[in-house]
């Protein structure tokens, strides 16, 4: 499903001029494209191990052979579980370079995630890497004596910048008379999406939210909103892939997650020059 880390590894791997795959655990080649047809541009280069529920001893294995067989040089993992499965199979397979990139900290509340990254970068020994200096010091906490070098995410300035406020809210069916609060993110509880339509009713009822992502909330949402009375004014755009051309239509960006990393839609939406 398409979020902030699947964006930026798709961004990479499409940059990459056909050296790089994506070995995603989840799905497979046919779900992953059907769920997000933007891979459909990486298709050759892409490897679904659809692994199921728990640990998988053999997916280590299968993920070595695929590593072995499309001679990588360099594996990058994000997050834990990735860089466990990842990790393993990479030195199995004798990749010279590993790379652990940490996105968010949230997740180490969990003393067995804190236990399993010590293991981990203790056996595999990667690179590690966070978007953040927050998150490069929590995980230096976690992993004492561990090296972490921080790389803030990037973000495609010429496509995200500042462009016409008029066209982009015709485009979404407004006028310049309604005040539009935006979000992007999947529709996740996680992206505590409720706060902002529980916020709404408190609003003027020219105010409108736009947001843009698709995800297993959807419907709760337009329940919530709908028990609150403001379903006309809840707006929801599915999956984009033209972001750069709706973030300019919003007088306000407003991201209510609960936890987060560093967002690419908070960077994207400034690039946009939104408040």
């Amino acid at each position: 499903a398409p979020g902030g880390i699947e964006t930026l590894v798709l961004d990479l791997v499409g940059r990459s001029g056909g050296n790089d795959w994506i070995l995603s655990l989840e799905g497979t080649p046919e779900s992953l494209c059907a769920n997000w047809p933007a891979l459909n541009a990486v298709r050759s280069r892409l490897i679904g191990l659809n692994k199921g529920r728990g640990f998988s001893l053999s997916l280590i294995k299968r993920l070595s052979d695929d590593m072995r067989a499309t001679s990588q040089r360099m594996v990058v993992a994000h997050h834990i579980g990735p860089l466990i499965y990842a990790g393993a199979a990479a030195r199995l397979a004798g990749v010279p370079r590993i790379v652990h990139v940490e996105h968010d900290v949230w997740h180490y509340a969990s003393a067995k995630a804190r236990y399993y990254t010590r293991i981990a970068s203790a056996v595999i020994r990667p690179r590690h890497v966070a978007v953040s200096n927050a998150g490069a010091a929590r995980l230096k906490e976690i992993v004492p004596g561990c090296d972490v070098t921080v790389i803030p995410p990037a973000i495609d300035t010429n496509r995200f910048r500042p462009s016409d406020r008029a066209r982009a809210r015709q485009n979404l069916g407004f006028d310049d008379t309604a005040r539009l609060i935006g979000s992007a993110g999947r529709l996740v509880a996680v992206k505590g999406h409720e706060v902002l339509i529980d916020a709404l009713p408190l609003l003027p009822s020219d105010t409108h939210v736009v947001i843009a992502g698709d995800g297993p909330e959807r419907a709760r949402l337009i329940e919530r909103a709908q028990a609150l009375g403001v379903s006309d004014r809840l707006h929801l755009l599915g999956h984009r892939e033209d972001l750069e051309f709706i973030l300019p239509a919003f007088d306000v960006f407003c991201l209510p997650s609960h936890n987060e990393g560093l967002p690419r839609t908070v960077l994207e939406a400034q690039a946009c020059d939104l408040p």
